[in-house]
């Protein structure tokens, strides 16, 4: 009778292992899937980020030249704290015709880091009437020592690829129409 017991308790420490087993992996595969289900969610709600993916945003805003016809930007908007803090930071590329347009409530001196953004951005400062007021060019990808700044009160600050702004034309008192 004891070998019997022995055995049943046996058993039954090999059951509860494998449950154990069964349970963890079940448990493993509900987070991935939460996870995956979670990501889905935020996507719908246009507010993903993960690094080394694009951001999901929407609208988009066309960005022209005044006096011009025909969009030379297509900017992903950044108008709330939580899509101007993140910005473009963890893009492994951005269209040569794409970029983003961040959108203040008042003017004021704005600046500008690097922090997680993967390629090098021309940062354009832009005023109320929507002239430009400055541009930082060519910045450093993955810098946190080091600010870029516009050197008066500006209501929107447009990022695109580095370059792409000499490629453009665009100077200081260019008047862009959004």
């Amino acid at each position: 009778m004891n070998s019997v017991v022995l055995s049943n308790k046996i058993d039954q420490t090999k059951l509860s292992g494998i449950g154990l087993l069964i349970i963890a992996s079940l448990v493993a595969i509900l987070s991935v899937f939460c996870s995956i289900f979670g990501i889905i969610l935020l996507a719908n709600d246009n507010t993903i980020i993960t690094p080394g993916t694009q951001n999901i945003t929407t609208p988009r805003q066309e960005i022209t030249i005044a006096g011009q016809e025909n969009p030379v930007i297509f900017a992903e908007i950044a108008d709330n704290d939580e899509t101007r803090a993140r910005g473009l930071m963890f893009r492994e590329s951005l269209g040569p015709d794409e970029g983003m347009l961040f959108i203040f409530n008042d003017s004021q001196i704005r600046n500008f880091w690097m922090k997680d953004t993967y390629i090098s951005l021309d940062i354009i400062f832009i005023d109320a009437d929507k002239q430009i007021i400055n541009i930082a060019e060519n910045t450093t990808p993955r810098i946190t020592t080091r600010t870029y700044s516009s050197t008066a009160p500006a209501m929107y600050v447009l990022e695109v690829n580095a370059g792409r702004s000499q490629e453009l034309g665009l100077t200081i008192n260019t008047q862009l129409e959004f």
